[in-house]
């Protein structure tokens, strides 16, 4: 990185050069980066919607024999990996061909794309005891209680306070869930002020 910073120095503005670079951790880039005359503009591209995980679905799908038509299985499995990125929707396949494969099966079946998006979500050890610990802590996390009933947030309603966000609403009624897909890259969610 430190040879690209030099180079980019010795760039001539008017010389027509574009320099492009991509990250999935813009959280983790040098500063030194996003100063004046280098990397100036910032483009963020999110997950894909249905129809980008629809036609994702039909590369990864390639040459993958499945019990159910291409269109049948691709339109299933976009449905069930909302928020997925492109190479988490080919871990989802690459997992579900893995179960097909241990069954000594020629073709992979809907379940097995089902088993393969959780298994890509939660993590591939984690077996049915720990699957449903893990739903219910996010059931705990996502409930305005928080842990033990000391409630998530102050009383003023905007989510502050110890539990560090959740928070109840002026009514009294629970806060909402962040929806799936903005949960990837913290969208929609704030910091309560310091």
């Amino acid at each position: 990185m430190n040879q690209m910073l030099v180079e980019m120095d010795g760039f001539n503005k008017p010389g027509g050069v574009l320099v492009l670079a991509a990250t999935n951790r813009a959280e983790a880039l040098d500063p030194a980066l996003l100063r004046p005359g280098r990397l100036t503009r910032r483009v963020f591209v999110g997950p894909p919607d249905f129809k980008g995980r629809c036609q994702i679905m039909r590369v990864h799908l390639r040459g993958v024999a499945t019990d159910t038509s291409l269109d049948l299985t691709v339109e299933t499995v976009a449905k069930l990996t909302p928020g997925f990125t492109g190479a988490e929707l080919a871990n989802v396949v690459n997992e579900a061909c893995l179960l097909a494969a241990r069954d000594d099966r020629e073709v992979v079946t809907l379940d097995d794309f089902a088993k393969g998006a959780e298994r890509t979500k939660n993590g591939v050890g984690v077996g049915k005891g720990a699957a449903s610990v893990l739903s219910r802590l996010r059931e705990l996390v996502t409930r305005n209680d928080g842990w033990g009933g000391e409630g998530g947030g102050s009383d003023d309603g905007n989510g502050g306070g110890n539990g560090g966000g959740g928070g109840s609403n002026r009514e009294g009624g629970a806060a909402h869930k962040v929806p799936e897909g903005n949960k990837k890259q913290g969208v929609g969610l704030s910091m309560p002020p310091t």
